[in-house]
């Protein structure tokens, strides 16, 4: 604190007369700049003084220190379903249907980011990329939805739901027409 008030007393003076400066030519030609008016010197108006304010930084979580996910903004610009289309029908008798999402930008998978891909609401397991392989799919329509999740599991970005048509040969109706082979 002492410290403090020595410094302060010391800038004082410096910070009073900071914004006045003369000029005048001495005796051998020199110009000669100062802040003591002498007679025949000329008061110089100094421009105001270059600044830099920081950006603000986003709060902190007192209890952990962490940036709040809330005032980050948002990291993920858009998800959406690529493969299949919405409102595609698929013929397989498999019931296999690979789902491939378009992220942007890139999935950040070294901070932890997964994506979740949910069928008729109920969510699968977390994988480190944008496609999933889905497998046994039973014949009708499914909804589908993607999350992007962070390593705390906390929601970044979610996709709009929609919807898939899946048709497989059934032995009820032999005689419709079959899919052609992959």
């Amino acid at each position: 604190m002492k410290r403090f008030l020595a410094l302060l007393i010391c800038l004082v003076p410096t910070l009073v007369s900071a914004g006045v400066v003369y000029k005048y030519i001495d005796k051998q030609g020199n110009t000669v700049y100062t802040d003591q008016p002498r007679p025949g010197a000329q008061r110089v108006d100094l421009p105001e003084p270059s600044t830099y304010s920081p950006p603000k930084l986003p709060p902190r979580d007192t209890s952990t220190g962490k940036v709040r996910k809330d005032s980050a903004g948002p990291v993920y610009s858009r998800l959406t379903l690529t493969s299949p289309e919405p409102d595609a029908t698929i013929w397989d008798n498999t019931g296999d249907l690979l789902v491939v999402y378009t992220l942007e930008p890139d999935l950040r998978t070294k901070l932890g980011h997964r994506m979740v891909v949910s069928v008729d609401g109920e969510a699968l397991a977390p994988v480190n990329g944008t496609k999933v392989e889905l497998k046994n799919i039973d014949r009708g329509t499914h909804q589908l939805q993607a999350r992007i999740i962070d390593a705390d599991g906390e929601v970044l970005i979610e996709s709009r739901t929609a919807a898939v048509n899946l048709h497989r040969q059934s032995v009820n109706f032999p005689n419709r027409a079959k899919p052609a082979p992959r």
